[in-house]
């Protein structure tokens, strides 16, 4: 600075000097404010952003619910109807049960084909279905509720499986029975088994070589 520079010019010169920043001009006013506008311009940008994708989980979220539920009203392809010949041996007829209680695809192909079975009505529906599965021995080793020496049928997935083929109804249709019609039918069904297998041995020894 030169000995003649006056001295409001050497301040002015010294205070120039201390608003220099890397050669350009700093001021606090204008820049202040275009910084706060692009932060909130920022801001806003990301809260949209955050809305968006808020409402494209809902509408995923609710899409999900929409096909689950479908998903539980729709039933599965048909199982082929179980084919099985009258059970002559209780141990046949307790591997099956063993073979039912461990497959629910097995309960339902035996729901299908007792219903091919058919009948009039609870009773005789019922007893159609039991004369099919079951021989007289067989017949003769339960009761309903079951006894020291005999086995509770009542427990038995078969008999769960014929109830609910018995007492089931579409939409809007009445069921064929009741639980207390199968129960009654059964109970008299399994009670005169052994008088039934009795019959059937005095048969075979009146008539010998009889076919079963």
């Amino acid at each position: 600075m030169s000995p003649l520079t006056p001295r409001h010019e050497q301040a002015s010169q010294e205070h120039g000097d201390h608003i220099l920043k890397d050669g350009q001009p700093y001021t606090h006013g204008p820049s202040t404010s275009t910084s706060s506008q692009q932060l909130s311009g920022f801001m806003m940008q990301v809260l949209k952003s955050l809305h968006i994708m808020r409402q494209t989980q809902q509408h995923q979220s609710e899409q999900l619910m929409m096909i689950t539920d479908m998903l539980h009203h729709v039933d599965g392809p048909p199982a082929e109807p179980l084919s099985f010949a009258q059970f002559e041996t209780l141990q046949e007829f307790l591997a099956f049960e063993k073979e039912l209680t461990a497959c629910e695809q097995k309960r339902v192909q035996l729901k299908q084909q007792m219903q091919v079975i058919g009948g009039d009505d609870a009773k005789d529906k019922t007893a159609r279905i039991l004369r099919k599965m079951l021989c007289h021995e067989v017949g003769a080793a339960f009761t309903w509720y079951g006894t020291k020496t005999k086995g509770k049928f009542s427990s038995l997935e078969i008999c769960k499986v014929m109830c609910a083929c018995i007492t089931a109804s579409k939409p809007k249709e009445v069921a064929v029975g009741t639980l207390k019609e199968v129960e009654a039918t059964t109970m008299s069904w399994l009670r005169h088994a052994q008088e039934r297998l009795q019959k059937h041995c005095n048969k075979d020894v009146e008539e010998p070589g009889a076919g079963l």
